[in-house]
């Protein structure tokens, strides 16, 4: 596009207007402005930048997880690692965009108010001459008028003296008029003369304005235009690298298996396999005896008697004949489901599994304790629901050393694969 763009669309018929200059130099200011605010823009952007990339630094290196453990611990790990590296190519951006974009624009903006003030004074001086000559013709044309209105004065009284003597001065008069005025339209023309190449001069420093000033903006306009193409080109790569390390962190949590969480925690924290055994009733005229929580529950049901009534009856310390029927009445129930002690009679051999189907914790050395669950090789057994087994492990194998003991055959049940 050529630069007659500017050149025919800023001039003025009035010889002293300054209309067409004005508007140019306020497009200048205008484009300064621009420049300015988009430098400011830079700066602050930067600054929003390194504030971002410092608190992701910092939250990166405060949130570290000491608790967390496996395949999820390692992925925490990367995306507490992945955030800090956001942050460090953040401070790149930011130094980035300090250095490539506001320092840039700010020198641009520099060089562009230095080649635009030299052309400005120029068609300011050749402005101020053509309107110093413009007034210098203005005052020789007021003089030329007036010397010309009094030679046409005096010659008109030289043409109507009444006397000869009158006529002489009159004459005298007439002349020196005449010859004022002669020099005076000399002197107009010449102010004419100056004024056309005052004028002439600013008018060829005007073009040049106009040719310099349309390359100014034209400089601008390209150079915000690349300028901001590079800006968001670093902020598109910026962004593309946030996805990587992002796709590094999703890549961790594809690996990430609940499964192999759980075990570690199980394999790194364990206490134990076995549980509690449970508590059993202890008569006061019978002595210990562990019973199965589904036969304490069936003697509580035939007694008639409720849970909360069980315990007042062992707290009793001086029972009543009543009392003592119920006591009797409550224990023949649990007498018919618990086990009686081990005998002393010759064991029968066997051999084959069996399954707990209730916790029984051993009530003396020669007694086997064992949980829900649990495989038990019986090894003998007695008239009496008394065995004498193996624990075995849960894939049937025995315990090394081999763990052994009597167990009431009422806790198992046998075992078919």
């Amino acid at each position: 596009m050529s630069s007659n763009l500017f050149e025919s669309a800023f001039w003025d018929t009035d010889i002293i207007s300054t209309a067409g200059f004005d508007v140019l130099c306020k497009r200048l200011r205008e484009g300064k402005g621009s420049v300015h605010n988009y430098a400011e823009f830079a700066r602050q952007r930067a600054a929003i930048e390194e504030v971002y990339a410092k608190s992701l630094i910092k939250l990166a290196r405060s949130m570290v997880s000491k608790n967390e453990l496996g395949t999820l611990r390692r992925s925490w790990d990367v995306l507490r690692t992945e955030t800090e590296n956001a942050g460090y190519l953040h401070i790149k951006a930011a130094a980035q965009i300090s250095n490539e974009i506001e320092k840039t624009t700010r020198d641009f903006k520099l060089s562009q108010k230095t080649a635009r003030k030299k052309t400005e004074e120029l068609v300011k001086n050749r402005h101020a001459t053509k309107l110093s000559a413009f007034e210098h013709m203005q005052k020789s044309r007021k003089t030329y008028e007036t010397k010309c209105r009094e030679f046409d004065t005096a010659e008109k009284e030289f043409k109507t003296a009444p006397t000869s003597k009158d006529v002489d001065k009159l004459k005298a008069k007439m002349k020196r008029s005449q010859e004022a005025s002669e020099a005076a339209d000399v002197a107009y023309q010449l102010s004419l003369t100056q004024l056309e190449e005052s004028r002439r001069q600013w008018e060829g420093e005007m073009e040049t304005c106009c040719k310099h000033f349309y390359d100014l903006e034209k400089e601008r306009i390209l150079y915000l235009r690349q300028s901001m193409w590079a800006f968001a080109n670093i902020m598109s790569s910026l962004a593309v690298q946030d996805d990587e390390l992002q796709e590094k962190v999703r890549c961790s949590l594809e690996e990430c298996d609940w499964g192999k969480d759980l075990e570690e925690f199980v394999r790194t924290r364990r206490v134990g396999s076995q549980r509690p055994a449970m508590i059993g009733y202890i008569n006061f005229y019978t002595g210990p005896r562990a019973l199965p929580a589904a036969a304490v529950h069936s003697a509580n049901l035939n007694s008639g008697l409720s849970p909360d009534y069980l315990p007042t009856l062992q707290r009793s310390t001086k029972p009543t004949s009543t009392l003592l029927q119920q006591l009797h009445q409550q224990a023949q129930p649990h007498q018919q489901a618990q086990p009686p002690p081990p005998p002393q009679s010759r064991m029968v051999s066997l051999d084959f599994i069996v399954v707990a189907r209730y916790t029984y914790q051993a009530q003396g050395d020669q007694e086997l304790s064992f949980n829900e669950g649990d495989f038990i090789r019986v090894l003998d057994n007695d008239a009496n629901d008394w065995r004498r087994g193996e624990l075995l492990t849960q894939d049937l194998t025995s315990f090394d050393p081999p763990i052994k003991g009597m167990f009431p055959a009422q806790y198992t049940t046998r075992y078919s694969t």
